[in-house]
């Protein structure tokens, strides 16, 4: 089917139908790869940072237990021994805390951290041995197991919470690559699908707009060979659309003009009787005629401002072309808007959603003056009224 067979409005609801197909692409595009990025940044929280921070958090405890239970074999009293043995309990419930949350987000061999739990459980005999030494009063063999005993056994533990935090630096630089090559891929695919949508638009647009543009350039053309006497019916257009049926009624008008040429040299000839000339109010064809000239007087005023008015949208959206600004696009819009018009100034307020205002955006031939605002509540003054109302107020 040829896009000439289309009605117009056909045509504009199927390219701005494709249009919204390849936005609704490129926003549903966009969901996607947030929701991936938003799930490596929660990966990377989850385990990176939480597991990564609970594993050092540990070692650290760990190594204060060690230093405690150094304060335990150096005690002078009971007291003391009492208070460092507090000390190391207070630190043991907070290893504890963090072995339950390295068990339940630790995305590496589950092994690693039962090894490392139960290393820290056979600790505690240990402690409880010294700490006991230490009550009895056999402080010697207290500092003998805490240097040798106590101290290998941390060492060992240090040893395999270090694993722990060497799989969670991997994992964090694995979910961080991987972030980023979904980052730049998701750039990239907004980029060619962004890129395609503005081909597009920009062919549908042409498309649609010589459609209409080129058979109304010739039906122009025809109607004013029409005003100059030229009533040949040579390049028809066929279509079968509104421009179709234009065209046709224009074919149907000079064919009429012919004929009425026809009885006008029939009456320069001699004719009197195809006088076309209104007579009185039943001269049907004086009247046919007058009416005829009268209607193509109108058709050619309303194409011409079509024209105008179709010109000057595909100006403006030249004009609105390319990857501008809110300033830039504000701009040109006016620039071109005021140019169009022929008018002396021109001014283009866009309306704030957060302070609900509208604020001057651009402007053409406008000083600014102290005594003038150029910020608007609706309903205020002619520009908050206008916008309120959203209908043109004309001063004249």
């Amino acid at each position: 089917m040829r896009i000439t067979n289309l009605k117009i409005g056909l045509r504009l609801a199927l390219g701005f139908g494709i249009l919204l197909i390849l936005t609704m692409i490129v926003g549903i595009t966009a969901i996607i790869e947030m929701q991936n990025l938003a799930s490596d940044t929660t990966k990377i929280h989850r385990h990176s940072s939480a597991v990564g921070n609970a594993v050092r958090d540990i070692r650290a405890d760990i190594i204060a237990m060690h230093r405690s239970m150094k304060d335990v074999a150096l005690s002078k009293d009971l007291g003391q021994i009492t208070m460092a043995a507090a000390i190391v309990e207070q630190y043991e419930q907070n290893v504890y805390k963090s072995f339950e949350l390295v068990s339940q987000r630790f995305l590496g061999e589950k092994s690693d951290v039962k090894i490392a739990h139960q290393a820290f459980v056979d600790w505690k005999k240990i402690r409880e041995e010294v700490i006991h030494l230490m009550e009895k009063g056999e402080k010697d063999k207290a500092a003998e197991i805490t240097k040798k005993k106590g101290a290998k056994h941390v060492e060992e533990m240090v040893t395999k919470i270090q694993v722990m935090i060497d799989f969670a630096n991997n994992q964090a630089n694995l979910f961080f690559d991987k972030t980023q090559h979904n980052s730049h891929w998701g750039i990239s695919m907004m980029i060619i699908l962004l890129t395609v949508s503005l081909i597009m638009s920009v062919i549908i647009a042409v498309i649609i707009t010589f459609s209409i543009i080129t058979p109304l350039t010739q039906i122009v053309e025809k109607i004013r060979n029409v005003a100059k006497g030229d009533l040949s019916q040579e390049g028809e257009i066929y279509r079968n659309d509104e421009i179709g049926e234009l065209a046709r009624s224009i074919y149907s008008m000079t064919a009429t003009l012919a004929n009425v040429v026809i009885q006008t040299n029939r009456i320069a000839e001699g004719d009197y009787k195809a006088d076309i000339a209104p007579r009185s109010k039943k001269d049907q064809l004086g009247i046919a005629l007058q009416k005829m000239t009268t209607k193509l007087r109108h058709i050619s005023i309303e194409n011409q401002n079509q024209n105008w008015l179709k010109t000057g949208q595909t100006d403006l959206n030249t004009a609105m072309r390319g990857d501008l600004d809110i300033i830039t696009l504000t701009r040109k819009i006016i620039t071109y808007v005021a140019t169009y018009l022929k008018v002396q100034v021109g001014t283009l307020y866009l309306y704030d959603e957060k302070d609900k205002k509208l604020r001057l955006a651009a402007s053409y031939a406008f000083q600014h003056r102290k005594k003038i605002n150029n910020i608007f509540n609706l309903g205020e003054g002619l520009v908050g009224q206008a916008a309120l109302e959203q209908q043109i107020i004309s001063i004249t």
